[in-house]
């Protein structure tokens, strides 16, 4: 772990590609904890992950107070559909935190 904490989010719209650029970027990095609300979803009902998604999103967010609590380096991948976000970035960045935005978009 490093002196200063880092706070790695994953932006765009594409999970396939945002899990692609994890397994290229955050896992090199050794971030181990790299909170996914889509998975969350999944874990929670597989049959229909889509039912969960409010559920994740707030279990996410969760995951990332917890990581910035306890000085835990981590990643989180986001669309940026909320406030919450912001918020967390903030926090993390008030905390000691390096915030490091990687956006994930089609040329189309």
């Amino acid at each position: 772990m490093s002196l200063l904490q880092c706070c790695m989010y994953l932006l765009g719209i594409m999970a396939a590609v945002k899990v692609q650029f994890e397994i290229l970027i955050v896992d090199r990095l050794g971030i181990s904890i790299n909170i996914d609300p889509d998975s969350l979803a999944g874990s929670f009902d597989a049959d229909q992950p889509d039912r969960r998604k409010v559920s994740a999103g707030k279990e996410a967010i969760k995951l990332a107070r917890d990581c910035i609590r306890h000085n835990r380096d981590f990643s989180i991948e986001t669309t940026l559909a909320g406030r919450n976000v912001i918020r967390l970035m903030r926090d993390a960045k008030a905390n000691g935190f390096e915030v490091t935005m990687f956006y994930v978009g089609l040329g189309d």
